[in-house]
């Protein structure tokens, strides 16, 4: 996270391709809820919001934006 306030741009392995990314830990309340909710029930199914606050007391959503690279 220290990384990231410093320096936003990053590396995201995804598969044996390799891309450039900003990071940035959004502020806005409704994105970090949204984005803790999609995650959760992709991998566990629906949940009440108590539930999800509960498993991400701990964690941090960060927000990546693709860099375009010239062709």
């Amino acid at each position: 996270m220290r990384n990231i306030a410093s320096n936003r741009r990053v590396s995201i392995r995804l598969g044996s391709a390799i891309l450039e990314a900003d990071a940035e830990i959004p502020e806005e309340a409704f994105a970090i809820k949204a984005g803790q909710k999609a995650l959760y029930e992709k991998y566990y199914g629906p949940a009440s919001q108590a539930k999800i606050d509960d498993w991400f007391e701990l964690s941090k959503i960060i927000e990546l934006t693709p860099v375009k690279m010239a062709l």
